[in-house]
């Protein structure tokens, strides 16, 4: 149902490895340990991405990682650009997350959440078809600003959107939402 994955689609500029701090640190363990609670089969292979805010940026888990093993400095970056801009600034070692600008656009029109899970669950054609949840007019590209504006301008305030054919995306104040969520609709039959 969803493309194949070949690669971010916007340009990027690597300022320096990340500098795992005490803040980041927390953060990135904290992601691991909510991811840690999901099913396998909805966090395999390389499809999905987590990220949260933070005072002067995103911290999002890198392309082509896989979630259900990520890990510390490899799969994680600093994003310091806002998703407008051409080129995606960012610390770490691997390139930002392919959704990098659908994160940035969430923060920056939704102030009150923190955290923002993607995923591919098994059953998303049987979730778009019981038409339960706001989904996205049609199918957009992943990783383009197109996509981006139409997964905030569907979510609005809630904290759930189908990506047509695609994926699905939570948001949230707290990662024990998030999985809450991702669960509930894994179980969905």
């Amino acid at each position: 149902m969803s493309e194949i994955h070949s690669g971010v689609k916007f340009k990027h500029l690597r300022i320096a490895e990340l500098e795992f701090n005490s803040i980041i640190k927390h953060t990135a363990d904290k992601m691991i340990s909510a991811l840690e609670e999901l099913p396998d089969d909805c966090i395999d292979g390389i499809a999905g991405n987590i990220s949260a805010r933070l005072d002067d940026g995103i911290l999002v888990s890198s392309s082509g990682s896989c979630l259900k093993q990520l890990s510390q400095p490899d799969n994680f970056c600093k994003v310091v650009s806002t998703a407008e801009e051409m080129q995606i600034r960012y610390y770490g070692m691997n390139v930002p997350s392919s959704e990098s600008k659908m994160h940035l656009l969430l923060y920056s029109v939704r102030s009150d959440i923190d955290f923002c899970l993607h995923v591919h669950l098994p059953n998303i054609a049987r979730i778009q078809i019981l038409d339960r949840y706001p989904i996205t007019a049609k199918f957009l590209s992943y990783g383009t600003i197109d996509l981006a504006k139409e997964a905030a301008r569907t979510i609005g305030s809630g904290d759930i959107v189908i990506l047509r054919d695609h994926g699905i995306l939570v948001v949230g104040k707290d990662l024990k939402s998030l999985t809450r969520r991702i669960k509930q609709l894994r179980n969905i039959q």
